[in-house]
Order: structure tokens, then C-alpha cells, then sequence
């Protein structure tokens, strides 16, 4: 009775998928916000329950309902306070405050109970029903119960209540309930409440099954969220589509490779985009990219002071290994030119062109793969193996991108699940990557130069070389950047920035240079992989996750976007910040960043070239009085 117990675990995992998904189906529903924090949620409700059973001896049953408060009203409280500032800010800055949160609240519960996984015991620890073949653990069925009926509930809610049908109708149309006297800040709070409660609910009931730890969470609401946007935020179609991505993780587990299970709902929502674009009309219709980033900067005559300002910078980094004398500091600086050279590419898409992108990690690692695998096993050098990942990663690239812009403004959306699934793939692909084992032994880069011996760049033993290497690579993207930003394709990218429908009208082929820009910056992109690869001689695919993508967009945010000196002061700014910082306490370290991009996103949304530009503004000029009239000069 093989297909009874698959029946069954498949409806299980739907249930958990269903009801977290219903949750955040809420959220963006009614304020189109993808409120990925909903993660740590799932793990503040485990943990509740695990205090309060363990240390206050309190009944399983109790412990679960005040879980499902407390994670309630954070989520209040994050739409509240967080979310209700950055929804006008557009949909980079909102997904940013997501990832802020989640790691804020993350690195809160590894300060009270640490990484170490822990366990509640279930009050039907050991208990199961057997029958027809199939075993059955009685929490398991109590979860798939719990969770039927609280979808039953909230369906009841939203149809037949008239705070539900107040919730419906802002969803729709907000402009048209707030005519009719809902109360939007109401009904807003409310649709977090649910969504807080279902995610902490889902963390507390499934606690006791399987050890947790504070990162639990994150991959069930990813899946949750794209299980939402496949089902359009109709409550049927998301309960059906939970459904679907269950029972089908459940028969490749069994009938194929377990590994591949967790690709099913982000491979489901890329097919679905490509055949239905609409899917994400929600995002299309009312977020923006991140709010009108940066004006194009103005070429100015550069003046005496600015030149011997350039001309100090540059002779500062190309004798930075001489004077630095620490080898860890300048393990930082080769760090940071990588991520300037990652950032610069990123830049083209979010600043100049307005598409941000959030799939610049995932074209990373496969830069960086296809580089050190290369070098692994076909023993190409680096300049050849630098060139195949430049190839690769264009080729994945093109077919990113040609797929993407079908989806027009749902593109960050597309490319958020496109991270995923690389990172996801990077996993999977065991005899290829070494899966979660990681890929060790990549050679250290040897360069065979005309005339001369090879010359041997060994990141652990002289990191001056390789320094300069990287310092090479990065002027010389810097460079074409400012080529590009310069010539035609930069006019158009900023005309698609500001109005791409007026752009198009006028003749500009949009999506021609969209792509292009696409392309350009996962060559970047690449460069930097293959660079990363053989500094670290190790790649791990937890290296290019979506939250590696996220600090990338970040660090363009914080930089100031759309500017040749952003994506220089971003990184900069962040890796110094990160290592200051860890260097005290890691943790904390990473609240802080948090809590401080959050107000950055704020009060700074333009970075720290924007806040330039505005302190400029009051800095004191010398006025030359205007002449004299001749009246004026009778009377003097």
C-alpha cells in the first residue's frame, strides 16, 4: 500500500505548504508585499514552544496557542513599522526589509538558545496508527487536521465575515474599499495577524518532529511564496497548488532523486510564468523597482582638485600592500574588489536600467564553478578557464534573460525564483559540484607570461599578486562601465529607467537593451566567480544563495545606485563594517547591519552618493558680487 502512505505524506506536506502560503497569499494580496521574514516566524513559534514546554512545564496544547500570539504580533508589528515605510519605496526596498528582518530575528533567537539544534517532545511521542499497509504518527495526523482546519476557518473568515469580506475587497481594489469606509490600516494589520499566526503556528506544530534551529523556516516559506504567486492569491488555487507541490516532492523523493524535491515549486512557477505572464499581475500592476534609484549623473569639466584627488586614490591602492603590512587587511581589499566588480554589473540593471535583478549571485556560481571545474579536472589556466566561465555564464545568462523579458515588470520577481533554482541546482548536481560536500582543491591561478617563468599568484602564501590582479580587473570594469553608461546604450538603458513605454514610442529597442545589459553584467558577474574560485580554492553552494543576491543589492543600495562611486562605497563600506563588527561579537554584528539598512532604506534611500550630492549642496562657494550700476558707482 505504497501509494496510501505517499497519499498521506503528500497531503501533509500540502497541508504546511497551504497554510503558510494562505498566509503570505494575505500579505500580498492586500499589500503586495513579499514578506519573506515570515521564515524566521515559523522559527519564533518553534521556539516558543520549546521555552515553554521545556523550562515552564507548560502543556503542549497552551505552549502552541501563545506561540501562535507571539508570532502574531511581530508580524503586526514588522508591517507596521518596517514595511508600511518601504512598500512606497518599490519592491527592492521591500524585499531588502524582508531580509532584514529575517535576519534580525534569526540572529536574536542564536543569541537566546544558539545554533545547536533542538527537540520538543510530542505528547504522542511514539504513538502511530497502523492500517491498510500504512504507518501513521498520531502528530503527524493531528498537524494535517489542525492545519485542514484552519484553512476551513479561514475560508469561513474571508467569505462570510464582514472583516474578511473588508480584506477581499482591498485586496482587489484598494482606491475603491477606502471609498466605501474600510479602514485600510485595519485591514492591513489584521491580514499580518493571519499570516504571523499560520507561519508561527505551522513552527510550533511541527516542532516536535524534527530537530530545528533558528534558520528552520526559510525554505518552507520560499516555497509557501511561490505556491501563493502560482495560485494568484485566490485561496482554491493556492490549496490546490499546495496540493500539487506535495504530492509531487513526495514521488520524486520515492521514485527518483530526493535531492531534486525541493526544485518543484520554483521549476512549476518559472514554466507557469513562461505560458502565463499574468501570474504575477499583482507585482506588475503596483510595485516599481527601487524608487527612481539615482538621477543620471551630470558630466562636469573635472577640476584641478578632483583630478589630484583620482590621481591620490589610485597611487593609494596600487601601493595599499606596502603600507597595509597585514594580511588579513588585505584579504579584505581582495574581497572588496570582487564584490565592486559584482556590484558594478548589478548596478547597470538597477540603477541605470530600473530592473533589479536578484539572480547575480546564482550567475556568480556559475562563474565560479564552471572556472574551477575547468581547472579541476581539464587542468586549463586560468585566462582559458576565466574565458569558459565567461561563456557559460552568458549562455545561462541569455537564457535567463530571453525568458524573463517576456515577463516585463515581473522580472525581479522571475529572477528571485531563477536564484533559487541555481543555488538549488548547485546542491543537486552531486557528481558534478560535490553537491553540499563542496568542491575543494581548486588550483590557485598560474599565469604563463611571454618570455618569463610562470608566475604563481598562491592566495595563502603572497596575496599582493593576486591583490593586484583583482585591482587590474576591477579598473578595467569600472572602465567599460563608464564606456557603456557614456555611449547610447547608456542614454537608452536610463530613457527605459524613467519611462520605458515613452522610450519604446520613440524608438528605442527596449528589450534589445535590456538584455544586453542582462548579458553584460553576468559577464561581471563571471569574472568575479572565476576570480572568487581561485582565491578560496573551496566553492560551497551556500556561497550563491538568494540572501548572497540580497546583499549585493545592498550593497549597490547603500553605495548609491546608478553612479560610478556606488558600487565602489557600498561594498567598501559594508565589508569594512561586517569585519569591524564581527570582530566584537558576530552575532550582534548582524542585528545592527540589519536594523541600520533597514533606516538606511529609510531615511538614505539614494546611499551614500546620494547623501554626497545633498551635503554638497550646503557646502559654502565663494560669491562674486555683481557689478555695480552706474547710479551705484555716482553714489560710492
Amino acid at each position: 500500500m505504497d501509494g496510501l502512505q505517499f497519499l498521506f505524506n503528500g497531503l501533509f506536506s500540502a497541508s504546511v505548504y497551504g497554510l503558510i502560503a494562505l498566509g503570505l497569499t494575505l500579505i500580498f494580496g492586500v499589500l503586495r508585499v513579499g514578506d519573506l521574514a515570515q521564515g524566521a516566524l515559523y522559527a519564533v513559534g518553534a521556539y516558543v514552544v520549546f521555552w515553554l514546554t521545556q523550562f515552564w512545564g507548560m502543556p503542549y496544547g497552551l505552549a502552541v496557542i501563545l506561540a501562535i500570539g507571539m508570532a502574531a504580533l511581530l508580524s503586526v508589528f514588522n508591517g507596521h513599522v518596517v514595511y508600511r515605510r518601504l512598500r512606497p519605496l518599490g519592491v527592492g526596498a521591500t524585499f531588502i526589509g524582508a531580509i532584514a528582518l529575517l535576519l534580525i530575528y534569526r540572529n536574536l533567537l542564536v543569541l537566546a538558545f544558539s545554533w545547536d539544534p533542538v527537540e520538543v517532545v510530542s505528547p504522542f511521542a511514539g504513538q502511530a496508527w497502523h492500517a491498510f499497509g500504512m504507518s501513521i504518527a498520531i502528530h503527524k495526523f493531528s498537524v494535517l487536521i489542525v492545519a485542514s482546519l484552519a484553512i476551513l476557518a479561514l475560508w469561513l473568515f474571508l467569505h462570510r465575515t464582514r472583516w474578511g469580506k473588508g480584506l477581499r475587497a482591498v485586496s482587489q481594489n484598494e482606491a475603491a474599499a477606502l471609498t466605501l469606509g474600510i479602514n485600510a490600516k485595519a485591514v492591513s494589520a489584521m491580514a499580518f495577524a493571519l499570516a504571523g499566526a499560520f507561519a508561527g503556528g505551522a513552527g510550533a506544530l511541527l516542532a516536535p518532529l524534527w530537530p530545528f534551529d533558528p534558520g528552520s523556516g526559510t525554505l518552507f516559506v520560499l516555497k509557501a511564496f511561490a505556491i501563493a504567486v502560482i495560485g494568484q492569491t485566490k485561496l482554491r488555487r493556492v490549496i490546490l497548488v499546495a496540493g500539487v507541490v506535495g504530492l509531487s516532492e513526495v514521488l520524486i523523493q520515492a521514485y527518483w532523486h530526493a535531492e531534486f524535491s525541493d526544485l518543484v515549486p520554483f521549476v512549476l512557477l518559472a514554466g507557469l510564468l513562461m505560458v502565463k505572464p499574468q501570474l504575477l499581475s499583482v507585482e506588475a500592476e503596483t510595485l516599481s523597482p527601487i524608487s527612481t534609484t539615482a538621477p543620471r549623473p551630470i558630466r562636469i569639466p573635472a577640476r584641478g582638485w578632483q583630478i589630484l584627488l583620482t590621481v591620490c586614490a589610485v597611487v593609494a591602492l596600487l601601493t595599499l600592500p606596502y603600507w597595509l603590512g597585514n594580511a588579513f587587511w588585505l584579504h579584505l581589499m581582495i574581497l572588496t574588489g570582487i564584490f565592486v566588480i559584482l556590484v558594478s554589473g548589478l548596478d547597470l540593471l538597477t540603477g541605470y536600467a530600473g530592473i533589479p535583478s536578484l539572480a547575480q549571485a546564482g550567475l556568480w556560481g556559475i562563474g565560479a564553478y564552471t572556472s574551477a571545474l575547468l581547472a579541476l579536472r581539464w587542468g586549463w589556466t586560468f585566462f582559458p578557464s576565466l574565458g569558459g566561465a565567461v561563456l557559460v555564464t552568458l549562455l545561462a545568462a541569455w537564457g535567463i534573460g530571453v525568458l524573463g523579458l517576456r515577463l516585463r515588470k515581473r522580472w525581479t520577481s522571475f529572477t528571485f525564483i531563477i536564484g533559487i533554482v541555481i543555488t538549488l541546482l548547485l546542491e543537486s548536481l552531486t557528481n558534478l559540484t560535490k553537491g553540499t560536500h563542496g568542491l575543494v582543491g581548486v588550483p590557485s591561478i598560474e599565469l604563463a607570461l611571454p618570455g618569463l617563468e610562470t608566475l604563481k599568484l598562491n592566495p595563502f602564501r603572497d596575496k599582493a599578486a593576486y591583490f593586484y590582479l583583482v585591482l587590474g580587473m576591477m579598473f578595467l570594469v569600472l572602465w567599460l562601465k563608464q564606456r557603456v553608461v557614456g555611449s547610447r546604450m547608456g542614454l537608452a538603458l536610463v530613457a527605459i529607467r524613467e519611462d520605458e513605454d515613452l522610450a519604446k514610442s520613440v524608438g528605442v529597442a527596449t528589450d534589445r537593451y535590456k538584455l544586453r545589459a542582462f548579458l553584460l553584467s553576468a559577464a561581471f558577474a563571471a569574472v568575479a566567480g572565476s576570480l572568487y574560485a581561485h582565491y578560496l580554492t573551496y566553492l560551497h553552494p551556500h556561497l550563491f544563495t538568494f540572501v548572497q543576491s540580497f546583499n549585493l543589492f545592498v550593497m549597490n543600495v547603500v553605495g548609491g545606485a546608478a553612479s560610478l562611486l556606488g558600487p565602489v562605497l557600498g561594498p567598501v563600506a559594508l565589508v569594512l563594517f561586517s569585519e569591524l563588527t564581527h570582530s566584537i561579537h558576530a552575532t550582534l554584528a548582524e542585528i545592527v547591519f540589519s536594523v541600520l539598512l533597514i533606516l538606511v532604506l529609510i531615511y538614505l534611500p539614494r546611499g551614500m552618493v546620494g547623501g554626497g550630492r545633498r551635503l554638497m549642496k550646503y557646502w559654502p562657494r565663494k560669491t562674486v558680487p555683481p557689478p555695480l550700476s552706474p547710479k551705484e558707482e555716482v553714489v560710492s
